[in-house]
């Protein structure tokens, strides 16, 4: 699987080039770990009609243009990706599958886990801690792995949200919540 061989073939991504000029890697890697997590993770059955959306919450980020640009009109199972971008909670009309939260929207988290607590809505962050907060899947930067990007989730909270995370996401975790 292509998230396997991403985290196992020593992708490090220490600084990021935007400032160089050069492309955003870390952008790039986060929006295919995006994508190898909406195939990772079951959905409920009411959840699997229409389109799969894949949501970005916040400014300023590359992410969802990789998101936009690589895999928008792809399809998830039957499913065709939708990629949407939000600057406020309240442009967010329908439900998406997987909600990222820029770094500068993450610290929103709390309460955009209380407003989807009830909905199997995939919420991911990037800042430390926020498992404890809500999320489910958190980017991190692991330092014993040469500053590789990777992620942390959290069952528990994957469980509220009615969502079924595969082994092979949890085995390619540098930390698990169960």
């Amino acid at each position: 699987m292509i998230l396997g061989a991403l985290i196992l073939s020593g992708f490090s991504s220490g600084v990021s080039t935007v400032n160089a000029g050069m492309r955003d890697t870390r952008s790039i890697y986060k929006a295919l770990f995006i994508y190898n997590f909406a195939t990772l993770v079951d959905w409920p059955s009411e959840y699997r009609k229409g389109d799969f959306i894949i949501g970005v919450y916040g400014n300023g980020n590359s992410v969802h243009s990789e998101l936009l640009k690589k895999y928008n009109g792809k399809a998830i199972g039957a499913q065709n990706i939708t990629v949407k971008k939000y600057n406020s909670i309240s442009e967010i009309k329908t439900v998406p599958h997987i909600l990222y939260l820029t770094e500068e929207k993450s610290d929103k988290i709390t309460s955009v886990s209380s407003k989807y607590s009830r909905k199997s809505s995939l919420l991911i962050t990037e800042k430390e801690g926020y498992l404890n907060k809500g999320s489910i899947i958190n980017f991190v930067i692991d330092r014993k792995k040469n500053n590789k990007q990777s992620y942390e989730i959290s069952k528990i909270n994957a469980k509220k949200h009615k969502l079924v995370i595969a082994s092979k996401l949890t085995s390619l975790a540098v930390k698990v919540v169960e």
